[in-house]
């Protein structure tokens, strides 16, 4: 699997895990009673992210309360599987203490696989289990055309074999006063199901400084900022393609709102991130 490294704002589209995951477990709410359903054991959430090697999966006993003390300890097996070759593993926790109480991070140091199911399961000493699985999605063999022309031309970048465009996030950037900005574009499906993004470099420039325009200003007219104006000839293309398992929620998935996790509560998804870089003639002037 090809690897690559990408650049700080592109992490940003993805909650950094072990920083904000299960707020709600960390001190938001302390008056939250255990749950009363004894089938409700552990939470569980975390992302598999294609392109990195280190995963963070956090877990908790929901049957005690968020109080400090009662957060001290926790004595469970945390089982990480390919449900594809049945190789399995046991994780070792990282304790994080925030706001007095202890939290609990489950480490994955693997690389993953395309379009495989991994599961979490978590089991304590009085037989009670939790478990979630997440697949990841397959690899998009994405291509834009044409490039290397001038501002106003289209581009089109085709993501083959995207059944569903709203598993995509697609954002286009460029470099501005030393600052690389994004917008984000919508994912088109044509007729064969696969899935395209359609846009003119100048119209993305349009986007972005739509406030600097003047009444009357038209956007092909004499744009504020032009394609000339920027800090170098190229503009970027991020995506990030999600699992099925997060079909129908918003992104990121807050953890009060999924039910995906067997026995428990939480979320658990796979995703892989890309970044490319295409030319842009820039010297055109309107």
């Amino acid at each position: 699997m090809k690897k690559r490294t990408f650049n700080n704002t592109v992490k940003t589209t993805i909650p950094v895990l072990v920083i904000g995951l299960f707020m709600f477990v960390s001190g938001c709410d302390n008056t939250i009673e255990p749950y009363e359903d004894e089938q409700t054991h552990f939470s569980i959430y975390g992302y598999l992210d294609l392109t990195e090697t280190s995963h963070y999966i956090r877990v908790k006993d929901v049957s005690r309360p968020l109080l400090a003390d009662s957060t001290r300890g926790f004595d469970a097996n945390v089982i990480f599987e390919n449900l594809e070759t049945g190789e399995s593993q046991q994780l070792e926790s990282e304790v994080l203490k925030e706001d007095g109480m202890y939290l609990y991070n489950y480490h994955v140091e693997k690389e993953l696989s395309q379009e495989t199911t991994y599961r979490v399961l978590v089991e304590d000493l009085d037989s009670r289990k939790s478990s979630a699985t997440a697949t990841t999605p397959a690899e998009i063999d994405v291509s834009t055309e044409p490039v290397g022309r001038n501002c106003t031309t289209d581009v089109v970048t085709l993501l083959p074999d995207v059944k569903d465009s709203t598993q995509v996030d697609f954002f286009v950037g460029f470099e501005y006063n030393h600052e690389r900005k994004w917008i984000r574009t919508i994912v088109h499906t044509d007729e064969n199901d696969n899935g395209y993004v359609e846009f003119a470099p100048q119209m993305i420039l349009n986007l972005a400084f739509i406030e600097d325009f003047e009444p009357g200003d038209t956007v092909w007219g004499e744009p504020p900022v032009q394609c000339s104006d920027l800090d170098n000839n190229r503009f970027w293309i991020r995506y990030t393609h999600y699992g099925p398992d997060w079909a129908g929620y918003e992104r990121p998935v807050s953890p009060l709102e999924a039910m995906d996790v067997k026995n428990g509560l939480g979320f658990f998804g796979a995703f892989q991130q890309e970044l490319h870089s295409i030319p842009v003639d820039t010297m055109e002037i309107f």
